[in-house]
């Protein structure tokens, strides 16, 4: 879904520049320096009273079309309707809640980094649901056994929700004795191929796009996560120790307070970690509980289902991907694309698993990774927001609602029914979505409080 995800905004960005370039000047007015479409106000009151839309019209220049843009007021009628449109809601509520999202995770993991692992339990247990309900409506739940979700986000979650079952009721499962070597894997597989899948997939902080915000978090909420309980978030590890005594096992054996007195050298052996628990083990755990049973699983119990139904997979689009590596890929034999498909799945993980390593001994470079990791997604969602999106978003909202207001004008609604019914119908319907997210969130919120009024952190 990345890749098609990043393959789209870099076809959109050769379009703008295209159009950009080639674009006339308009017989209303030439719009210079700006991107079009974009909304216009003219005071607080008015609302979108005028837009940036483009005209049906279009000459041939050079063989290809260019495009002309002019600036025309929106009737009275054509304004409500905009405003009521329910993609504008909806887009306005979701970069709201991320907004809210981000002010929430930069203050816990600020004042209690020790605490965000909660934090991380609760938005994975809301956001790995509603990713499935957005990927089965695509034909693309498949996605959802990729390693990026296995190895960060189901390890993270399960491990977590593991941690949060025994300091609230107390409770030890069968994986307690191996606490030191799984948070170890954990590290690895974090700090390595989910933080470096953030560059390889382009991944853009959109809050306003469910797809693009949930792909950052599960690639890089894990990568915070760990780096919270490594370093306590800046305050060293004897600082989570203290709030959660024995519930990690960072440093099994070493007093949490020797550990932290060189934590900010540029390489500190307080807390010394071996290669092969970096590179080994967790490449041994990638193998036998991931690699093997997707195999057996994809390519084997569901080949023949796969292909009648024609779900999207990684691996599909892998091998039709028109770069390098698909029309490598493309030229060996079909019966083993699979298998060198996840021999190179595996290289990648055994070399970026390796930087864990470095990382588990170097808080400044750590903490580097991570803050360059964040600010790159950031980078990449200003650029899809200012150099392809507004080129559609708003041509495509004001279209939609002149088309519903000529309905409407014509005596017929846009969904073929009365409005009062539609009124009572959207009624019903908020109302609905304020029962499931109340549903969803008290219990996490109850859960969070509770935890950190038992925290001897707070």
């Amino acid at each position: 879904r990345d890749l098609a995800l990043s393959r789209e905004r870099r076809s959109g960005v050769q379009e703008a520049e295209s159009s950009c370039c080639k674009r006339q000047a308009a017989p209303e007015a030439l719009i210079e320096g700006v991107v079009p479409p974009l909304a216009r106000h003219h005071s607080a009151t008015s609302g979108f009273s005028a837009v940036m839309a483009a005209s049906s019209d279009s000459t041939q220049s050079d063989g290809e079309a260019s495009r002309t843009w002019s600036v025309r007021k929106l009737t009275p009628a054509e304004q409500s309707e905009l405003k009521r449109d329910k993609t504008l809601v909806r887009d306005s509520r979701w970069n709201t809640t991320g907004m809210v999202s981000l002010v929430v995770f930069a203050f816990v993991l600020g004042r209690w980094p020790w605490n965000f692992w909660i934090l991380h339990f609760i938005f994975m247990g809301v956001l790995l649901p509603f990713r499935y309900y957005q990927f089965r409506e695509k034909g693309q739940e498949l996605y959802l056994l990729d390693f990026c979700y296995f190895g960060g986000a189901y390890f993270s979650a399960v491990g977590t929700g593991i941690a949060l079952l025994r300091v609230t009721t107390g409770l030890e499962t069968w994986l307690a004795p191996y606490n030191a070597m799984l948070f170890r894997a954990l590290f690895a597989f974090a700090s390595g191929p989910l933080a470096v899948s953030t560059y390889l997939f382009s991944n853009a902080m959109v809050l306003f796009h469910p797809g693009h915000a949930t792909s950052v978090w599960i690639h890089t909420s894990p990568a915070i996560t760990v780096w919270a309980v490594r370093w306590g978030g800046g305050f060293g590890f004897s600082a989570f120790d203290r709030a959660w005594p024995g519930l990690a096992a960072v440093c099994p054996g070493v007093d949490p307070v020797v550990a932290d007195e060189c934590m900010l050298d540029l390489w500190c052996n307080g807390c010394p970690a071996k290669r092969r628990e970096f590179i080994l083990y967790p490449v041994l755990f990638y193998i036998f509980f991931w690699m093997i049973p997707y195999y057996l699983v994809l390519f084997v119990v569901l080949r023949g289902w796969i292909e009648r139904t024609g779900k999207s997979t990684l691996f599909g689009d892998y091998v039709a991907a028109d770069n390098a590596g698909g029309r490598w890929l493309r030229a060996r034999p079909t019966a083993i694309q699979p298998l060198v498909y996840l021999l190179f799945h595996a290289l990648h993980v055994v070399l970026s698993s390796g930087i864990g390593w470095i990382f588990w001994h170097s808080f400044p470079l750590h903490t580097a990774f991570v803050v360059v990791t964040v600010f790159f997604t950031i980078v990449n969602g200003s650029s899809y927001i200012f150099k392809v999106f507004s080129l559609r978003y708003y041509a495509e909202r004001v279209e939609a609602a002149r088309a519903r207001e000529a309905a409407k004008s014509a005596g017929v609604d846009s969904n073929g029914t009365a409005k009062a019914k539609s009124k009572e119908a959207d009624s019903e319907s908020a109302r609905q979505r304020l029962m499931k997210v109340a549903a969803v969130v008290v219990p996490y919120f109850a859960i969070l409080v509770g935890c950190i009024r038992n925290s001897n952190g707070f």
